[in-house]
């Protein structure tokens, strides 16, 4: 038995045709087999187009749109050619130019006055992209947009919620329109003190040298996980205990240890029996408050009083009555 389709092509050996005849069974079997190898074959071929087309498609997703281009710039005063740079650096960084492949495209989208500036720039200035962006804005930036974007400037504080990254963006492109050959030290005066206050802080005191490193330094500290070693550690369980058990003495505490310590000396001393000893006679068994010595010295003293009082009201009873 012999079974084609397409370029498959199952065949039988003569003694298994043999066989086949002889036996019905086999036969069936044989074609059952048959059948199920196409269906195999069938399938690999189908999974085989499938991930092909599914290759091409991501190949062609891919690739970019040709049809994205940056618009031209004439070098006329009312265009601004700070925000025509920032769209021409957006569509090279979509297609993925480098600088050499920015320079080359940067010819086909200037006309008019700026394609004239163009003509006239000496060869090395045009295929240098840093020098032909340099030359581009210190040309055709003009001086109202200079004081716009400076007057901006000062008023850019980074928000509550606002991402580094994001204000960074935003100060950075303000001060490529001030000046665009701005010092180092001057991109930090601007943007130190217009970080949020709890940022600028800690990135003033590990002392940035460039404007992208203190903008690192200060997207390390707004991340949820940073740890600012310069702020004293929370106490741990140790430092409570030792605070509860060992505390440090105010001046409440010092007053209450003046009186206990005046309370204990003023308690009066004892005998081997424990009798208090009296502060006024100096005799064992009883204290000042119940002395005999001392009452007997106040009723002495108390009679005297009366005495001297008595001596008196009748001495002026007397001088009243030789008056008369």
């Amino acid at each position: 038995m012999q079974q084609q389709e397409g370029d498959n092509t199952v065949s039988m050996q003569p003694e298994f045709l043999e066989h086949a005849q002889i036996n019905p069974a086999m036969e069936q079997m044989f074609q059952a087999m048959s059948t199920m190898m196409m269906q195999v074959n069938h399938t690999n071929q189908t999974l085989m187009t499938w991930l092909t087309n599914q290759s091409t498609g991501a190949t062609t997703s891919q690739q970019k749109d040709s049809r994205i281009r940056p618009r031209s710039f004439s070098g006329l005063p009312t265009e601004d050619v700070l925000a025509w740079l920032d769209h021409f650096d957006n569509v090279a960084s979509y297609h993925e130019w480098h600088d050499e492949r920015k320079a080359l495209e940067l010819r086909t989208v200037l006309e008019h006055v700026a394609a004239t500036w163009f003509i006239q720039q000496p060869e090395e200035i045009k295929q240098n992209w840093t020098y032909l962006r340099e030359q581009l804005i210190q040309h055709f930036a003009n001086n109202d947009v200079t004081q716009t974007a400076l007057q901006q400037l000062n008023n850019l504080r980074q928000q509550a919620h606002e991402p580094v990254a994001q204000f960074a963006v935003k100060m950075k492109q303000l001060l490529l329109r001030v000046d665009p050959n701005m010092k180092e030290t001057m991109k930090l005066y601007f943007l130190l003190p217009r970080l949020r206050h709890d940022i600028y802080r800690r990135v003033r005191d590990q002392g940035p040298t460039t404007f992208q490193m203190a903008v690192q330094i200060a997207q390390r500290i707004e991340a949820p996980d940073y740890i600012d070693l310069s702020q004293p550690m929370p106490p741990t369980n140790n430092n409570i205990q030792k605070t509860i058990i060992e505390p440090t003495a105010g001046p409440m505490d010092i007053d209450v240890q003046n009186a206990q310590f005046s309370t204990k000396k003023s308690l009066p001393d004892r005998d081997s029996h424990g009798k208090p000893r009296c502060f006024y006679c100096n005799g064992y068994g009883h204290v000042k408050k119940y002395c005999r010595k001392l009452a007997a010295s106040r009723h002495h003293q108390n009679a005297q009083i009366q005495l001297a009082d008595a001596a008196s009201l009748a001495m002026e009873q007397g001088n009243s009555q030789a008056g008369r």
